[in-house]
């Protein structure tokens, strides 16, 4: 009573006072605003070793006060994690309760310090591996709490072999043995406290009711004796103890348990389990929402996310008590896989059998397996289904066609689509190792004349498809008539891998279908019949190699072609590996043939002994492919590239031709040229240009055209290989994204004159025509210097009074004489053209590789690199409007003329070189406006030039350095008021004897400027001659800081010439052999 009561009568002892004390003392200390309860465990996660007899085990979970404030003995412990089913194994006898081992080890541990409990664990009876989690938690009243986020995680193992005691477990059982010790030396306060702790511990929220219990059970009432009987606890008391000591931790588990990991192709699923009573709540990644329970089950419905999602779920009892994480994941793959691709080959012919191979892919799971199925008819059959297989081997039917498709499945169960079905049918036919390829059914034409009736001069084309050469040496051609007779041709010789093998029709003993071609085999006395029939190749056993059956007429071939109906047109097979008893692998050939002639039969039509449809030859295409022309346009298409032009190929007023991105051009021979009076339009891409080259340009195929293989080097191509391209007459040409290679080949033009033959060397003629050429390359192109001045790639003029429009726009011109001509041959019309953008590198025309006659072309940021001269020459520029030469260029000019209405302005790094007794005459405005950097020069070309007259216009120049003009009477002359200033340049080195600067009735500003000679007068010189700097007739003069030297006389004033001078002394005078100014009055004073 006294304990409890705190007022017996009884002194007290003096240990009694001090444990007051103490107690009062830690009463008064100021506690936090806000209490933080935590900890962390020092030694998780631990291992043990036992021996296999082991039946027991001393434990130790050390941990450290993270809380700001102390952390009691009578209100931690550590508790087993996941109920008492799960650990039951580990309980001993020696635990505060069955889920409770044990409570702090000391009385208190402030913040920051080191604590430890400590117990004993049963150890399970087999040899293995355990796994032995717990938690601490804080008891407050009757609520339950863990603290800190660790748990402490104990891995036992249990071995048959005879292990060592670890020293963390010596550690252990000492420190157990000292807090036993530390237990046997509590007062009888203390142990009468712990006694009632851990009957609380037990009974949790009764605690209070625990005391008034426990107390009768001490000291037998409130009298303060000894010996009075103790009372009976009351029945109802004990029943609550008793079940609160029975309510369990939460308990749940997932359903299926077989794996922890789920594959699905639906973006929604349920995940469920079982519980126990005791779990009021269950946490799917920290979130309850959306879950369904029963007394002993959970669910949740959720949506995927495409790939892995990650699960983590625990439960949770109404005290808060939290079950072990279970960790699942579920793949939500719902992306079906590729369509597979599949694989068709014919593998025997005797009894035909196909192979078919098949496989696809899957970016998220692998290919499961495949269903394959075929067609021979209108239904579907299956072959294969849910199958692994990915090849097969099937017997089938000669000549029937099967169409097959296949489709995959994944792990998951998506399903791609189905094969294509148009892209995987086989026709099961003859070997095809050499085919029949192209067949003149109808013969060459429909002419006929006394000695030949060429509807009779028939051929057929053989191609070899095999990768090796083929001895036809016993092999045939059967030609089956449709009244069931056959005639046979005999082969013989060799037909090379991927050649072809020519047989042709022989009239008599001279007249072949034929000729300029070689001809494998001739026959005579066989008609192959234009009703249809069968064409049937054999080899020398006799087997069927391959075969075209058409009894009911040939599915293609010409015989009323035309414009007079008389052109006949051979079938051409498409697919040499597709077979050849199909009516849609057959086709007309409309193309006129660059190989080979018929023998006095006209044009002939096809392509003997080339690819089919290939090397179209474009003569004269508004006759031979009239029907070919779609609203007056002829299109060439990649399909049938490339395309020979004639020596030439013209596309007249009113008709256009269309080239499309990726056709290549060829020329028949040196000569062969394309001449446009109507359109052209040929607009390629960066990726795929269109391209005029040499027939010797292996780089886009290996022609063999007869004109080149007899040079010494067939295969190797040469500027000048083809001639060029003319716009003439009005025609029109838009050129983009096109390549001009190994052009320019030497033609003869008349210039209008009695003999007034010329050879020209050009790649682009433009001639009183209009062309837009962008972002093209001229490459390789001819060098002629026979007549030097008509050899360009781009040629522009004039004639008959018409006019030209010519835009050059970010091009590429490399190699050859000149690169661009603009010249007209009547000065009454101009050209208007536009240089912009490009690059003009290698050419060899000393007076630069841009030349310009009569005409005023706008010229912008152009570049000029390894030219023999990196600029433009131009017989005369006249300036009549506001124009500025282009910085990057360097001008050779035969003179200049700036009208009064025109201005002219050159920029800063301008190089202008002027032809002998050529100058400038400026009536308007001109502009010099060099840098100290980038001066403006001025000078001769080759020598001298004349004089810069200005006349009533304005001149004004800055850091100008002006030599070698005809000093004469003047190598700058101003007159009639004109105004002059110049500032920081030089005037210097006209021809002597002779004068600078001469000045009539003009304002004339000199600064910060040299006049005169670089070099002293020979002494040889006429003692005659006479060099002035500056001579004036009225007017005035200003100089600042001016210098003269090496001449007679400075300054020579007439006719009330004024003059002045500032920053000047007599050193600015240098070596004047006569006087610094005359008359003497001219300056007052230096």
């Amino acid at each position: 009573k006294d304990i409890f009561d705190g007022d017996s009568k009884n002194a007290k002892t003096e240990e009694e006072k001090d444990i007051n004390k103490e107690v009062t003392e830690e009463e008064n200390q100021e506690e936090p605003a806000e209490k933080i309860y935590d900890i962390s465990i020092v030694n998780t996660p631990s291992t043990i070793t036992v021996n296999k007899d082991g039946k027991e085990q001393d434990v130790v979970v050390e941990i450290k006060n993270a809380s700001n404030v102390a952390l009691k003995k009578d209100e931690l412990s550590v508790n087993i994690v996941g109920g008492v089913s799960t650990y039951a194994q580990y309980y001993h006898t020696s635990w505060l309760t069955q889920k409770r081992p044990a409570l702090l080890d000391q009385i208190e541990i402030k913040p920051g310090e080191s604590g430890a409990f400590s117990f004993l664990i049963s150890l399970p009876t087999d040899v293995g591996e355990y796994n032995f989690q717990l938690q601490i938690v804080r008891q407050s009243g009757s609520q339950f709490t863990k603290i800190g986020k660790q748990f402490f995680d104990l891995k036992i193992v249990k071995t048959a072999d005879e292990v060592m005691k670890e020293d963390k477990v010596e550690e252990g059982r000492v420190l157990g043995e000292k807090i036993y010790e530390e237990k046997q030396e509590e007062t009888f306060v203390e142990k009468t406290k712990s006694i009632i702790k851990d009957i609380g511990d037990s009974i949790g929220d009764i605690i209070g009711d625990a005391v008034e219990i426990i107390q009768p059970f001490f000291y037998g009432g409130s009298g303060g004796g000894g010996g009075s009987s103790s009372p009976s606890v009351p029945k109802e008391k004990i029943e609550e103890v008793v079940e609160e000591i029975k309510i369990e931790l939460p308990e749940i588990s997932i359903t299926d348990t077989s794996t922890m990991s789920w594959l699905t192709n639906i973006a929604t699923t349920t995940i469920f389990g079982i519980k126990n009573s005791s779990t009021v709540a269950v946490y799917i990644n920290e979130e309850t929402s959306g879950l369904v329970y029963t007394t002993s089950t959970w669910q949740k419905e959720t949506s995927l996310l495409e790939g892995p999602n990650t699960f983590e779920i625990f439960g949770q009892n109404e005290k808060g008590d939290k079950t072990p994480v279970i960790s699942i994941e579920i793949i939500l793959d719902s992306v079906s896989p590729t369509v597979p691709i599949l694989n068709i080959e014919q593998i025997n012919f005797v009894t035909p059998t196909l192979k078919i191979n098949w496989f696809g892919t899957d970016d998220d799971t692998d290919v499961d397996n495949y269903d394959l199925e075929y067609n021979i008819g209108e239904d579907w059959i299956d072959i294969l289904a849910n199958s692994t297989s990915t090849d097969l081997e099937m017997d089938v039917e000669q000549g029937k066609t099967y169409d097959f498709r296949v489709r995959a499945r994944d792990l998951a169960g998506n399903v791609s689509d189905w094969s294509g079905e148009d892209d995987n049918f086989y026709i099961i036919d003859w070997p095809k190792d050499v085919v029949i390829n192209e067949v003149a059914w109808m013969g060459t034409s429909g002419i006929k004349n006394l000695a030949n009736d060429c509807s009779k001069n028939e051929w057929v084309e053989l191609y070899n498809n095999s990768p090796e050469n083929i001895d036809l040496s016993a092999w045939s051609l059967d030609v089956v008539f449709n009244n069931g007779s056959i005639k046979t041709i005999s082969l013989s010789g060799e037909i090379e891998h991927e050649g072809y093998y020519l047989l042709a029709r022989k009239l008599g003993k001279t007249i072949k279908t034929l000729k300029n071609l070689e001809i494998g085999k001739f026959f005579e006395s066989i008609d192959i019949p234009d009703d249809g029939g069968s064409l049937i190749l054999k080899d020398g056993e006799g087997n069927i190699i391959d075969e075209a059956s058409f009894d009911n007429g040939w599915p293609a071939g010409e015989t009323i072609a035309g414009p007079n109906n008389n052109f006949h047109q051979p079938m051409a097979r498409i697919f040499t590996t597709l077979p050849g008893s199909s009516s849609s692998n057959w086709e007309t050939a409309k193309q006129l043939s660059a190989f080979g002639d018929t023998d006095k039969c006209g044009e002939l039509f096809g392509s003997p002994s080339k690819k089919n449809n290939q090397l179209w030859l474009l003569k004269n295409p508004t006759f031979y492919y009239a029907d070919l022309f779609q609203d007056n346009k002829l299109t060439l298409t990649k399909e049938y590239s490339p395309y020979v032009i004639d020596y030439q190929t013209e596309i007249p007023d009113g008709k256009i031709l269309q080239i499309d991105p990726g056709v290549v051009l060829i020329g028949t021979d040196l000569s062969s040229y394309l001449r446009i009076t109507g359109g052209l339009i040929a607009n390629g891409t960066e990726e795929e240009p269109i391209v005029f080259t040499s027939a010797r340009d292996t780089q886009y195929g290996d022609w063999n055209l007869p004109v080149f293989e007899n040079m010494s080097n067939p295969n190797i191509p040469s500027s000048g290989d083809w001639s060029r391209i003319e716009v003439e007459d009005g025609g029109t040409a838009q050129i983009d994204n096109v390549q001009f290679l190994y052009g320019g080949h030497p033609f003869k033009k008349g210039t209008g004159w009695v003999y007034g033959l010329k050879i020209l060397a050009q790649v682009f003629r433009v001639s009183s025509g209009n062309a837009d050429i962008s972002n093209s390359k001229f490459l390789y192109n001819s060098v002629y210097n026979s007549e030097p001045f008509y050899n360009s790639v781009i040629w522009i003029d004039v004639l008959n009074g018409q006019s030209s429009t010519v835009n050059l726009n970010n091009n590429i011109f490399d190699s050859g004489y000149t690169a661009i001509n603009i010249s007209e041959a009547n000065s009454k019309f101009t050209i208007d053209a536009n240089v912009t953008d490009n690059t003009i590198q290698n050419f060899s025309n000393p007076n630069g590789p841009l030349y310009i006659s009569h005409s005023n072309p706008t010229l912008n940021n152009n570049i000029f690199s390894n030219n023999i001269f990196n600029g433009l020459s131009d017989d005369a520029l006249l300036v009549e409007d506001v124009q500025t030469l282009d910085p990057s260029l360097s001008y050779i000019y035969s003179g200049i003329e700036i009208t009064d209405s025109g201005e002219l302005t050159i920029p800063a790094g301008t190089q202008l070189y002027l032809h002998n007794s050529t100058g400038i005459k400026n009536y308007g405005i001109l502009y010099i406006n060099g840098t100290v950097d980038s001066p403006v020069n001025i000078t001769g070309h080759g020598g001298s030039w004349g004089k810069m007259i200005v006349d009533g216009g304005i001149f004004s120049a800055n850091y100008l350095n002006i030599t070698n003009g005809s000093g004469g009477s003047g190598m700058i002359t101003l007159d009639n008021q004109s105004v002059a200033t110049i500032e920081n340049s030089q005037l210097i080195d006209s021809t002597r004897p002779g004068i600078v600067l001469k000045s009539t009735n003009s304002q004339l500003n000199l600064t910060n400027t040299t006049i005169g000679w670089s070099t002293p007068l020979p002494k040889n010189s006429p003692k005659s001659w006479h060099m002035y700097g500056i001579e004036m007739f009225a007017g005035n003069l200003n100089l600042d800081n001016i210098i003269f030297q090496e001449m007679t006389r400075g300054i020579l004033g007439y006719n009330g010439a004024t003059a002045s001078m500032i920053n000047m002394t007599s050193s600015s005078f240098v070596n004047i052999s006569e006087m610094n100014w005359w008359p003497g009055g001219l300056v007052r004073s230096i």
